[in-house]
C-alpha cells in the first residue's frame, strides 16, 4: 500500500525532523568546538595541521568507499515507503552493507601497497605513514556508520540518524563518547600525541557503529516485516547511486582541495591556519546542514508524486529558516575574527582572521542558494550535478594552485569563497530550469512572519 504524503504527516515530518536535526547540530558544533579548543592546546600547530589533513583524507575515502549508496540508500528507502513495498527495506540495507564492507577492505588494501606512503610523501608528513593502520579501521567503520545513518534518515527516522550520526556527520552518541574520552585524558595526562587522539577517535566511533546497527535492527520495519523482498538488483541501484558518487567525491574534492593544496605546496603549520578558520565556518553552515539532514527524502518523496509547488514552498522556507542564524553568526565572525580565533584556537590562530572574513563571505552565498543540490540529486539530475561539479573543480583547483606560492592561505581563501559563489548561482539557475522551482531565500517581511508562525 502507497504512503500517502499529507499535510499533516508532512508538516510532522518537518518539525519532528527539523527539531531533532537542530538540537543534534546545535549540540555537534559545540561539542565539535570544544574538541578543537583541546586539541589546539594538546597538539603542536605542525600535528593540529596532519589532524585536519587526516580528516579530509578520511571523508573523502568514507565517501568513495560507500560508492553513493549512502545518498543512494536514502531513496531506495524513502521510495519503497512511499510505494508500500516494505519488504525491500531489509534486503537492501543488509546487501549494501556487505558491498561497503567490501568495498572497504579493497580499498585499505591498495592503500597499503604503497599509496599510504605516497600521500605521506606528498604532504610532507611523516605521521600519516605512522599512523596508516589506525587510519584503515578509521576508514572502514565509518563507511558503514555513514551507510547505517543514512539509512535512518531514509527510513524519515531523523533522531536516530541525528543520534548515530558518526564522526563525519557529527552524530551525538559519537562526539559525546569522543570528549568524555579527550577531556579525560587531556585532564589525566601531561603527553599528548597524535596517535592517541586518533585511536580515542576509533574507540568511540567502533562503538557508535555497533548501538547505531543494533538500533536500526530493532526498528519495525526491519523486525516486523514478515514477507521480505528477495529482489535486489544491484546494476540498477549501482546505476543510480553511481552519478551521486562521482558528484560527492568532485564536492569532496572541490571542499577539502584547497586543504590539500596548502598541505601540497606551503606547510603544516599554514593548513591549522586555514582549518581552523574553516572550522568556524560551520557556525555559518550549520542551520543550512541541519536542513540538508532532513530534506532530501522529503524531496524525494514530493517528486515522485509530482508536487512541485509543495516542494518549492517546503524548499524556499528550509533556506530563509537556515538563513537567517547563518547571518547572526556571520557578524559575529566579521566583526570579532581575531578574538573569536583567539579564544577557541589560541593566540597562533589569530593570524588567520582574513581568511575567516573571507571564506564567511563565500559561505553566505551558500546558504542563501539554499538545498539545491540536493534537489539535483533527489530529483534525477545527478549528470547536470557532475557537470557543474566537473568544471568547478577544473576551474577553481588551477586557480588556488596558481596562488599558492605567491599569495599564500589569504589568496586560496579568496579562489575558494569565490569559486563557491558562482557554483552555488549556477545550481539555483539549472534548479529552476530543469525542476521548475526556486530554491533560494526570500527574504520579504510576510514571508518570514508566516515561517516563524508556522
Amino acid at each position: 500500500m502507497n504512503e500517502v504524503i499529507t499535510k499533516d504527516l508532512l508538516k510532522e515530518r518537518l518539525l519532528k525532523g527539523g527539531a531533532w536535526a537542530l538540537g543534534g547540530k546545535v549540540f555537534s558544533v559545540f561539542a565539535g568546538l570544544i574538541i578543537n579548543m583541546f586539541l589546539a592546546r594538546m597538539l603542536t600547530p605542525k600535528d593540529f595541521g596532519t589532524y585536519f589533513l587526516l580528516q579530509t583524507i578520511i571523508t573523502f575515502s568514507v565517501t568513495f568507499v560507500v560508492l553513493g549508496f549512502d545518498n543512494g540508500i536514502i531513496k531506495f528507502i524513502s521510495e519503497a515507503i512511499s510505494k508500500g513495498k516494505l519488504g525491500e527495506i531489509k534486503i537492501v540495507y543488509t546487501r549494501i552493507f556487505l558491498i561497503v564492507l567490501v568495498s572497504a577492505s579493497i580499498y585499505v588494501l591498495f592503500l597499503n601497497i604503497g599509496i599510504i606512503n605516497f600521500l605521506s610523501n606528498l604532504f610532507h608528513s611523516p605521521p600519516i605513514l605512522d599512523l596508516k593502520y589506525l587510519i584503515f579501521v578509521w576508514i572502514v567503520f565509518a563507511s558503514l556508520q555513514r551507510l547505517t545513518t543514512e539509512t535512518f534518515r531514509g527510513m524519515h527516522k531523523i533522531d536516530y540518524a541525528t543520534i548515530f550520526g558518526g564522526a563525519i556527520k557529527g552524530g551525538i552518541v559519537y562526539y559525546l563518547l569522543f570528549s568524555v574520552f579527550l577531556i579525560a585524558y587531556y585532564y589525566l595526562n601531561s603527553h599528548y600525541s597524535l596517535f592517541t587522539i586518533v585511536s580515542l577517535i576509533l574507540i568511540s566511533i567502533s562503538l557508535s557503529l555497533i548501538f547505531s546497527v543494533y538500533f536500526l535492527l530493532q526498528q519495525d520495519l526491519f523486525k516486523n516485516i514478515k514477507k521480505i523482498s528477495k529482489k535486489f538488483q544491484l546494476k540498477e541501484k549501482f546505476f543510480v547511486s553511481f552519478p551521486m558518487l562521482i558528484t560527492n567525491l568532485l564536492l569532496l574534492i572541490l571542499s577539502n582541495s584547497d586543504i590539500w593544496i596548502i598541505g601540497i605546496f606551503r606547510n603544516n603549520k599554514e593548513v591549522a591556519l586555514y582549518s581552523s578558520a574553516a572550522k568556524l565556518i560551520l557556525l555559518v553552515n550549520s542551520s543550512l546542514i541541519v536542513v540538508n539532514s532532513f530534506l532530501p527524502p522529503i524531496i524525494s518523496d514530493l517528486y515522485t508524486k509530482n508536487d512541485k509547488k509543495t516542494m518549492e514552498k517546503v524548499v524556499r522556507s528550509s533556506s530563509t529558516f537556515a538563513a537567517i542564524p547563518a547571518i547572526l553568526s556571520l557578524v559575529i565572525l566579521l566583526t570579532f575574527p581575531g578574538y573569536v580565533l583567539n579564544f577557541i584556537f589560541g593566540e597562533f590562530y589569530s593570524k588567520a582572521s582574513l581568511v575567516l572574513i573571507i571564506l564567511s563571505l563565500g559561505q553566505l552565498f551558500n546558504v542563501w542558494a539554499g538545498s539545491c543540490g540536493y534537489v539535483l540529486l533527489m530529483t534525477g539530475q545527478q549528470k547536470i550535478m557532475t557537470y557543474i561539479m566537473i568544471v568547478s573543480v577544473l576551474i577553481i583547483i588551477p586557480s588556488g594552485i596558481l596562488v599558492a606560492e605567491d599569495l599564500g592561505i589569504v589568496g586560496i581563501a579568496i579562489v575558494y569563497a569565490s569559486g563557491k559563489i558562482i557554483q552555488n548561482i549556477v545550481m539555483v539557475l539549472f534548479v529552476k530550469k530543469n525542476i521548475g522551482i526556486w530554491t533560494h531565500v526570500h527574504f520579504k517581511v510576510g514571508n518570514i512572519v508566516r515561517l516563524i508562525k508556522s
